[in-house]
């Protein structure tokens, strides 16, 4: 009886391809790189996600098994946490190793690279959902924990499957998983009652009708001024330490974020879905230039030019970034016909041109009051002296410019006001 080299699966003899995976048998040679479809079976080559002809996935027993290599270097990391007695609630200062296993189990978790095909971004997703503690991650919302790694892959998974697969009838239960434990964590009596736990008590006086009625004593007055004496020590120590405990903190290492996704996979990307993904995974620091659609005859709106990360353009899935690290994308978008004269809103409403050119897609409309009425008999208060589009005051209708060129008006006031 032989077997598939890629699933283990029986092969009866003398067949070409594994009815269960597709992959070719040793009745043929691989160097073709050819399988054959499970589903329609049609031909294919190897290493294909999806079938070209029905569009079948192919989870291949490289693809399956990455979770297990996940889960095995996951285990034997709770093994030595075991060993060394560490817990969330009680946790030895002391011990620059525990510190050092918690690393390693953030590291790995934040390292995994987000599978590819629903059935493992689906498993990945539960598992993931599975062990995030939402109750220890409210409490500890100023540190960084493996709670917080677990939560990051939790969005990263829920938008890579809305991106790849949103109509499928399988992403409604990695909607639900998500929807549930974003609930979780965003309960506002939850959090309220995490923060009052943590909460001092005030302590209660049982003499304190006794001292009243003392108070003018020699010894209650020496208590009085020892009082604020004592209190003051104490709030320096407090301060000290909480300072040494946050410097204890402070890692010499920057903290990086895995991209999750290659430079290949985000060009092809609308650019509104790839600075929707970047956001979710944590990064922020954005560059966006808009070109005109009528340099490229093939580009349509939304499509990506180019972007890169820290000025690079190689990057692969696997990399990781620090999360202020510049991102710039720029990305195809028509010009706007402006549709009027320069002269169309002279001695009209300011605000009736800021509603027109903001109706026709600009996003960059600014207003500047020129403070020259003193009576308001010739020129009417609020009405258009003139408008300038990129610093240019005379436009005409057929004029085009991108949506967000700089559009200025300016208007009629009163100096006082």
């Amino acid at each position: 009886m032989n077997f598939c080299n890629k699933c283990g699966n029986k092969l009866e003899e003398g067949v070409r391809f594994c009815d269960k995976c597709g992959a070719p048998t040793s009745a043929i040679n691989n160097e073709t790189e050819t399988f054959v479809c499970p589903n329609c079976k049609q031909p294919a080559k190897s290493f294909e996600i999806k079938c070209p002809i029905c569009g079948y996935e192919f989870r291949t027993a490289k693809s399956a098994s990455s979770i297990s290599d996940f889960q095995k270097n996951r285990a034997e990391l709770e093994v030595k946490n075991t060993a060394s007695n560490y817990t969330y609630k009680y946790i030895d200062t002391n011990s620059k190793s525990e510190d050092s296993l918690n690393r390693q189990k953030r590291d790995l978790i934040s390292t995994y690279p987000i599978p590819n095909t629903k059935e493992d971004i689906l498993e990945f997703m539960i598992l993931a959902s599975a062990n995030f503690d939402e109750n220890y991650y409210l409490s500890h919302l100023n540190e960084e924990d493996v709670s917080d790694a677990w939560l990051a892959k939790i969005k990263q998974c829920y938008q890579k499957a809305r991106i790849s697969f949103h109509g499928d009838p399988s992403f409604s239960k990695i909607q639900d998983i998500y929807d549930d434990v974003m609930a979780k964590i965003s309960a506002p009596n939850k959090k309220t009652a995490i923060i009052n736990q943590n909460a001092p008590k005030k302590s209660i006086d049982a003499n304190k009708t006794k001292e009243k009625n003392d108070e003018t004593t020699p010894q209650t007055k020496r208590k009085k001024a020892i009082i604020p004496i004592f209190i003051s020590i104490i709030a320096v120590a407090l301060i000290i330490f909480l300072f040494l405990n946050n410097n204890d903190k402070i890692s010499d290492e920057p903290q990086l974020t895995v991209i999750g996704i290659s430079h290949e996979d985000l060009i092809a990307m609308n650019a509104e879905q790839a600075l929707e993904l970047l956001d979710a995974q944590g990064f922020y620091n954005f560059s966006k230039t808009m070109i005109s659609v009528k340099e490229n005859p093939e580009a349509k709106d939304g499509d990506i030019a180019e972007i890169t990360i820290s000025g690079r353009n190689d990057f692969t899935a696997a990399d990781a970034f620090e999360k202020n690290v510049k991102i710039a994308i720029k990305y195809y978008v028509s010009p706007i016909a402006i549709g009027v004269e320069s002269t169309h809103f002279e001695k009209q409403q300011y605000s009736d041109a800021v509603a027109y050119f903001e109706s026709l897609g600009f996003t960059n409309v600014t207003t500047s009051p020129l403070k020259d009425l003193v009576t308001g008999w010739i020129s009417k208060e609020n009405t258009v002296e003139s408008i300038t589009i990129n610093g240019q005051s005379n436009f005409s209708s057929s004029d085009e410019f991108m949506p967000d060129a700089k559009i200025k008006i300016y208007y009629h006031s009163f100096k006082n006001k």
